[in-house]
């Protein structure tokens, strides 16, 4: 686990005159989503060699694995992946090859592996994802998005909040880009089995959180009736194998609830150098050997292979933990660490819930509310609590309170009438801060300048070591926020949110970096601090005019919600300088929420 640090962006973007809300929007779609826009051309090597550029993979990790003296037989030049299935696109890449090499062009050439179609039904894609480190081409001359900054490639649940972003506001052009985005996300489920968490090699063992028909759903009339047809055909796909099967590793039979896993275990290849430092430790310690030894060893032991003593139960269990808890998207989160592998979260059953209604699965949605009921609704608190799996108890963190819990059963359309009601209070009493909702409703795992550990009380600062948790808020947990309570009727708050969440947004942008990144201190944003953070691999800040994907897809998603959430009056308040909660005690606030959205 990276330690946290003090904010970059802080030194690097002292703050100048604020530019105007309608200066970032412009800059968001005029500059933010053509640089996170990719495409593997049919014809062009160039745009292959781009996506192939992989900064996460840390220099120490490819010196172990790609080393020339490796008995294993690795090629130390660049792999691509392309799936067996798609014959056309195989001959294509090779073609691609074959003009790099005749060409002389700068750069090793790469070697093309054909992954075999049974190899997912075996599970022998194994070696590919523990030490042969690729990028998975997805279908050639279909422009898609990726999240920016390190991140060069298609990932799962960060797509279905991209194309939202896109497809709300209406331009024909964002909206080829939302379908181009969806229609990759499904091209993995035909030919690698699963939407996975990202179109590199050493993700064929884990998925992300199921959007799939949700990301569907966002086309609209884009869509041809067959191409919906295809489409949703597709995601049942995708719901059978491998979130209900008896063999999928995410069903729990006793319970019907499902969990996060992923298979083969390994660990992850993209953690920067020192990242499972803190996992390991102590365990390091019981085994007297420096927690690099350790962690170098267990990458041995799960990937190559060459000597599986090291994994013991405790390290197979922590290791499985680890991978779940990525495929949860959140990682990392104190929430899920150390448990994520026998924890069947609110979060992914709501959205499991959802999935079943959109493939009109009625019976089986039914069955899975009631199971969530009886599991995890925790009437004391007003949430629907994780279920742990292994003891057979809903899992008691009082008084810390998530949007896992509270924000997907709304979003969902899971929760009564009553339950709405209470998760409305939880929402708004806990995880309301003044740049939006916060990952947790304090630190669960907490680290401060100049101690180990700091008080659980929540302060500026004590702040969470993990970056879903206090004081840390995220795009996807704002949109899926404002549609939650949209959809139960409560239009004041979702307007409110969404504002705090913009008016965030605006004041980082307006530093001479002109950034969007990925996740802020919402809880700074109402005492002067520094938003835009760097807990963990850090800030996307790092150069001028960088965007983040499903960041900036919120901005959009609010300006242009087909349900007004930002009237034309709240616009003219995002221009001006002055912090949300001094709006709200001069009245400013509510009266642009009052007037009308159109």
């Amino acid at each position: 686990m990276a330690s946290t640090s003090t904010s970059n962006t802080g030194r690097q973007c002292q703050m100048e005159q604020p530019r105007h809300f309608s200066a970032m929007v412009d800059g968001i779609v005029s500059a933010g989503v053509p640089s996170i826009t990719r495409m593997f051309s049919s014809t062009d090597p160039g745009p292959l060699l781009t996506m192939m550029r992989d900064d996460k993979v840390h220099e120490y990790l490819s010196d172990l694995y790609l080393s020339p003296t490796s008995d294993e037989g690795l090629s130390t030049r660049p792999l691509v992946y392309v799936a067996e299935t798609d014959k056309d696109t195989a001959k294509a890449v090779e073609a691609l090859r074959q003009q790099q090499v005749s060409s002389g062009a700068e750069g090793k050439p790469f070697d093309l592996v054909v992954l075999p179609e049974t190899s997912f039904a075996d599970r022998s894609f194994a070696k590919y994802v523990s030490y042969k480190p690729g990028i998975l081409v997805l279908q050639p001359d279909t422009p898609f998005l990726v999240p920016g900054g390190r991140f060069n490639e298609l990932y799962g649940w960060d797509s279905y909040f991209m194309a939202a972003g896109l497809a709300a506001v209406g331009d024909p052009a964002l909206d080829a880009l939302a379908k181009g985005t969806v229609t990759q996300l499904l091209y993995q489920v035909k030919h690698f089995g699963k939407i996975l968490n990202a179109n590199r090699s050493y993700f064929l063992n884990r998925s992300q959180p199921p959007f799939t028909t949700s990301a569907i759903g966002l086309l609209g009339s884009s869509l041809s009736a067959q191409e919906r047809a295809d489409m949703m055909e597709l995601a049942l796909a995708e719901y059978r194998t491998v979130w209900m099967s008896a063999d999928g590793g995410h069903l729990d039979p006793a319970t019907g609830l499902n969990k996060y896993g992923g298979s083969p275990v390994s660990l992850c290849l993209a953690v920067e150098d020192g990242g499972y430092d803190h996992t390991f430790q102590t365990m390091a310690d019981a085994r007297g050997m420096p927690v690099q030894k350790l962690v170098h060893d267990i990458y041995r032991g799960f990937g190559l292979g060459r000597d599986t003593s090291i994994v013991d139960a405790e390290i197979f269990r922590t290791v499985a933990d680890d991978l779940a808890m990525r495929e949860s998207g959140h990682d990392t989160s104190a929430r899920v660490a150390r448990v994520a592998s026998v924890l069947a979260p609110a979060c992914l059953n709501c959205l499991l819930y959802k999935t079943e209604l959109d493939l009109g699965l009625r019976a089986a949605a039914a069955q899975r509310k009631a199971a969530m009921n009886a599991l995890m609704w925790d009437e004391e608190r007003g949430i629907f609590a994780d279920f742990n799996l292994c003891d057979q108890r809903r899992e008691q963190t009082p008084p810390v309170v998530t949007p896992a819990g509270v924000v997907y059963p709304l979003w969902a359309g899971l929760a009564s009438a009553e339950q709405a009601q209470r998760l409305r209070h939880t929402l708004v009493t806990h995880l309301e801060q003044a740049g939006g909702v916060v990952g947790t409703s304090q630190p669960l795992h907490t680290v401060k300048a100049g101690s180990p550990s700091c008080s659980s009380a929540p302060s500026p600062a004590c702040s969470s070591a993990h970056q879903w948790d206090w004081p840390w808020g995220w795009a996807p947990h704002q949109m899926m926020a404002w549609d939650g309570l949209l959809r139960y009727g409560f239009e004041a708050d979702a307007r409110r949110l969404a504002f705090r969440w913009c008016r965030m947004l605006a004041e980082v942008h307006a530093r001479p970096c002109q950034c969007v990144p990925e996740k802020f201190d919402v809880v700074a944003a109402g005492i002067g601090g520094d938003a835009a953070v760097s807990t963990e691999y850090g800030t996307q800040c790092v150069g001028k005019g960088e965007y983040f994907g499903w960041s900036l897809a919120s901005v959009l998603y609010a300006t242009h919600h087909p349900r007004g959430l930002l009237s034309p009056q709240m616009r003219a308040l995002l221009e001006r300088l002055g912090s949300v909660d001094e709006m709200l005690r001069s009245g400013a606030l509510q009266a642009a929420q009052a007037a009308p959205s159109r």
